[in-house]
């Protein structure tokens, strides 16, 4: 069923302020999910959905103070003044306002936190009993000043053409793809292939995959997600099936708008998800078949935990962290579950 504008403006305002993921909203009334985001773009293009981007005026407050107050729908909300890494954990931000604030972390405030690099912001709010339980992330639109920006990348249909010199159309770009890209069992193309699998069951698979990012995804929440793959069976001559052991070193986080890396190396997204091709019979492999994968969610704040400076880990040793196996459908609604994490508020700096 096809709906007008203004009816999906109502759906899109109706979403919003449910206690429902926008993801659990749009299945709980039949819409689908990616309709609806485009939705949304073409009514914030439009210049609609105003609550999206409002503008917050803050009150003034000493040139010493680390926060300002403002009132926010009957609760008491602080903007942190100084900005903080974007990795930094939800129990770390709390330890900030009680230790560095000497705020009291009571139920129904709300905190906003600005990350070093200006292009995140992140909403804390306190429940009863008092802990973090809701973490939003925003991505302001940077404005570059290079020669050269960043070129985006946009997604190809495969009938663009390729022409020679003479302009004469020699192949086009689904040719290209089949010739590139068809072994998908080969490590690099089954690692991108198990991060589509994770786009798509995150709903954001209408984006072009950036490479080498610090993360490898961002969930419609915010969360920013590392997809780590490994299987049985390889391309090669093997005399006995590989290991299953996934690379999960720290790293110095690329930004892949600005070209520079973090000074620190830490692991860069806020949970990881394991995706073992897990078939073992060569004759019968197909990794398009998601019946031959297994898949696992883990928050990085516990292989922070156990395994601070490992580079890389078995199967054994992730399920002994605490994690389990789980369906591809599955991911989106465990990465919420870990994180307890709902979109709380999207707003922008006057």
């Amino acid at each position: 069923m096809k709906y007008t504008l203004a009816e999906w403006e109502t759906f899109i305002t109706d979403a919003y302020s449910s206690n429902f993921t926008l993801k659990e909203w749009c299945r709980r009334h039949q819409l689908n999910f990616n309709t609806f985001r485009g939705a949304r773009r073409r009514l914030l293009a439009k210049g609609k959905l105003s609550f999206l981007e409002e503008k917050i005026s803050l009150p003034m407050c000493s040139l010493d103070s680390p926060y300002a107050e403002f009132p926010m729908n009957h609760q008491q909300a602080f903007l942190v003044l100084k900005p903080i890494r974007s990795n930094l954990s939800m129990e770390s931000m709390a330890a900030l306002i009680w230790f560095d604030l000497n705020l009291e972390l009571l139920p129904g405030r709300v905190f906003f936190f600005i990350s070093r690099n200006k292009k995140q912001i992140f909403a804390l709010k306190l429940n009863d009993p008092p802990k973090v339980v809701h973490c939003s992330t925003v991505r302001k639109r940077r404005v570059s000043m290079s020669k050269y920006p960043a070129i985006k990348p946009k997604m190809l249909t495969g009938e663009e053409c390729i022409i020679d010199e003479n302009g004469n159309v020699i192949s086009d770009t689904l040719g290209f793809w089949r010739w590139a890209y068809s072994n998908i069992m080969g490590n690099s193309e089954r690692g991108a292939f198990a991060e589509y699998l994770v786009a798509c069951a995150l709903g954001i698979a209408d984006k072009t995959r950036v490479d080498w990012d610090k993360y490898d995804l961002l969930t419609p929440e915010g969360i920013s997600v590392e997809v780590k793959t490994s299987g049985y069976i390889q391309t090669w001559d093997q005399e006995k099936l590989s290991n299953i052991v996934f690379g999960i070193r720290p790293t110095l986080g690329w930004d892949s708008e600005t070209n520079t890396y973090s000074s620190d190396k830490i692991r860069q997204a806020d949970v990881y998800v394991f995706c073992v091709h897990k078939h073992k019979e060569q004759e019968t492999i197909n990794p398009l078949d998601i019946s031959q994968w297994d898949f696992y969610v883990l928050k990085t704040e516990i292989l922070d935990s156990k395994a601070p400076e490992q580079k890389s880990a078995s199967l054994a040793s992730i399920l002994k962290m605490g994690t389990e196996k789980c369906e591809l459908s599955e991911i989106h609604d465990i990465i919420l579950k870990l994180f307890d994490a709902y979109i709380y508020l999207l707003f922008s700096f006057s």
